[in-house]
C-alpha cells in the first residue's frame, strides 16, 4: 500500500505504509524520530560497499545477489550487470594453451 506526502520541494513523495510505520516507531514525536533517523546514517560504510554503490549507480546496474539481478533483468527486459571486458577467447587458442601446460 502506497501513500503520498508532499516534500519540501512540493513534489509528491511516495512511501510504503509499512516503511512509514517503521519510521513512526523510531521515536515518540517528530524531533525524536528525525534524530533517530539521522543517527542511522552517521556510521560510515566500508570502502568496498561505497565503491560497489558507485559502480552500480553510475552504470545503471543492479546491486544485489545474482538471483536478485536475474529477477530484475527478467522484469526489466534488459541486462542488469555489465558484460565481461575484453575479447572472448577462441576455442583454438584455448586448446593450444591447454596443450602447452
Amino acid at each position: 500500500m502506497l501513500g503520498e506526502q508532499r516534500g519540501n520541494n512540493r513534489e509528491a513523495v511516495f512511501f510504503d505504509a509499512e516503511d512509514y510505520r517503521l519510521y513512526l516507531a523510531l521515536g515518540a514525536d517528530g524531533p525524536a524520530r528525525r534524530r533517530a533517523y539521522r543517527a542511522l546514517f552517521r556510521a560510515s560504510l566500508p570502502g568496498e560497499t561505497v565503491e560497489a554503490l558507485r559502480r552500480a549507480t553510475q552504470g545503471g546496474w543492479v546491486l544485489g545477489s545474482d538471483k536478485f539481478a536475474a529477477r530484475i533483468a527478467r522484469m526489466a527486459g534488459r541486462r542488469t550487470a555489465p558484460l565481461p571486458t575484453g575479447r572472448p577467447r577462441r576455442a583454438a587458442e584455448e586448446n593450444r594453451q591447454g596443450k602447452l601446460i
